[in-house]
């Protein structure tokens, strides 16, 4: 995801060279981080109002949407630190 440099070698994705078409592939990819890091106190619409505000988003309903998306809407009182790996995975 443009992290890190190649040395040597190309790679493709959906038939295409990364570092000549990033700009059509990476609207198209995700990537997950095993272990992502969130404010363990607050609960999971509050970390995604954070994370939205430094975007430049202030829709309240587009963080109601993710959360429904990754199928956590269902507690949004939960502190995340009560969440399991999974679901830190899946608000991430």
């Amino acid at each position: 995801m443009g992290l890190v440099k190649p040395t040597a070698g190309d790679i493709e994705v959906f038939g295409q060279n990364i570092q000549e078409n990033a700009e059509q592939i990476y609207p198209r990819v995700g990537s997950i981080i095993e272990t992502p890091g969130f404010y363990e106190n607050l609960t999971a619409p509050e970390n995604l109002a954070i994370l939205a505000r430094l975007r430049g988003i202030h829709r309240r309903d587009a963080i109601s949407y993710a959360l429904s998306r990754v199928g956590l809407d269902h507690e949004p009182e939960k502190l995340v630190a009560q969440y399991s790996l999974g679901m830190k995975q899946r608000l991430g």
